[in-house]
């Protein structure tokens, strides 16, 4: 997730009654669209709103333009939450099942984490990846693998530096023995089985966090490169989508292309956006489109596609657009050609530091079952 000290800008509390650089005042942009999302200018209704959604597909809904997924909660750190404790699931499979009941179908993309020290493909990753047996696909995945382990409440951080000398070689290896292996087996199980995991080494790398117990960028960059050559030397970087992933704020403000490892290093850009809202006192409001379009252009002009590897919004202060209409309008805009190399949204369905649930209300769930049930989001 986002680092607390990130901060975004956008708009709020502007005159309704003045006229874009259009000529139309945001009132009449509302009144055009038909729209309950105040706030929505008439230059977003003319530019990044395609058509919208057809009547929804109570089944799987294939052939859509944008993967659609989740990072299902809880994880075990997310326990210590009050607000998890009474939760009906206690393993990952049940959080995303649970999410996948209350979506209406089995979603496109499953986003996962893991520390330094675990043993993935884990068994879950095999369950979730695997076909049913009515033959719907498995799930893609975008694995985070993290350089830190947690015990007994305590952090460990693994430096890049010591990455990048060769000092965890062996660790790189198995895992990239164990990716192969998973390849195998998952194409022993059908056309309809996921085979390639999208790969993230230190999600939100330019981060505080990372920055401050991890490394430098140059250190990074090696870290980055020695994985991707045993990775290579194992028969197991081909078997992977090498999904660099940053915060949408450090490719805005141009931060994050200090870690840039290659475009000949990379397979996906991948970056993280929130709406904080009411999260955090002093946060301003912005449109999924809004945050995430230099990202987009930025991936572009790499020749990469953007993956949205979290995204989510909180329920929002009064006299802003509400949750539900945050999310309709993140369904609506991406459903346009000049989205057309974004190729996956990724929810963050938890509330770890933030009430970011779906079904933090009900007008929420119902507009995220719409998108989910929107053909345009497989």
């Amino acid at each position: 997730m986002l680092d607390a000290a990130l901060r975004t800008s956008g708009r709020n509390g502007e005159d309704m009654l003045t006229p874009d650089e259009h000529g139309i005042s945001r009132r009449e942009a509302l009144r055009r669209l038909g729209a309950g999302a105040a706030g929505l200018t008439a230059a977003r209704v003319l530019g990044d709103l395609g058509p919208l959604a057809g009547p929804a597909d109570a089944g799987y809904p294939g052939g859509g333009k944008v993967i659609l997924g989740a990072h299902a909660a809880p994880w075990r750190s997310d326990l210590n939450f009050a607000s998890n404790r009474g939760k009906d699931w206690s393993t990952m499979r049940d959080a995303l099942m649970t999410l996948e009941q209350r979506s209406g179908r089995r979603l496109g993309m499953h986003r996962i984490y893991y520390q330094w020290r675990h043993a993935w493909p884990t068994p879950l990753d095999y369950w979730s990846a695997s076909p049913t047996l009515d033959g719907r696909r498995g799930r893609k995945l975008f694995i985070s693998w993290k350089p830190m382990d947690v015990r007994d409440g305590r952090r460990r951080y693994i430096s890049w530096d010591s990455i990048g000398r060769g000092a965890h070689d062996d660790v790189i290896r198995h895992r990239a023995r164990a990716v192969k292996a998973f390849y195998r087996t998952m194409a022993n199980r059908g056309s309809h089985a996921t085979k390639k995991i999208y790969l993230c080494f230190n999600h939100e790398c330019e981060g505080q966090d990372s920055t401050q117990n991890n490394g430098n960028a140059e250190a990074f960059k090696r870290a980055w490169w020695r994985i991707r050559r045993i990775f290579r030397e194992e028969g197991a970087a081909d078997k992977v989508y090498w999904s660099w992933t940053v915060t949408a704020w450090g490719l805005e403000n141009g931060h994050a292309t200090k870690f840039w490892p290659g475009k000949d290093h990379v397979n996906r850009v991948a970056v993280t956006a929130y709406n904080w809202d009411k999260c955090e006192s002093g946060r301003k409001y912005r449109w999924l489109g809004e945050t995430i379009r230099p990202s987009y252009e930025w991936a572009r002009s790499k020749g990469k596609k953007l993956i949205v590897a979290e995204w989510g919004t909180t329920e929002s202060v009064q006299g802003r657009p509400s949750k539900a209409a945050w999310i309709t309008d993140a369904r609506r805009t991406f459903k346009s050609d000049r989205w057309r190399n974004l190729e996956a949204l990724l929810y963050f369905n938890s509330d770890s530091r933030c009430n970011w649930w779906v079904y933090s209300s009900g007008a929420a769930q119902e507009a995220w079952r719409n998108m989910a049930l929107d053909p345009y989001y497989r």
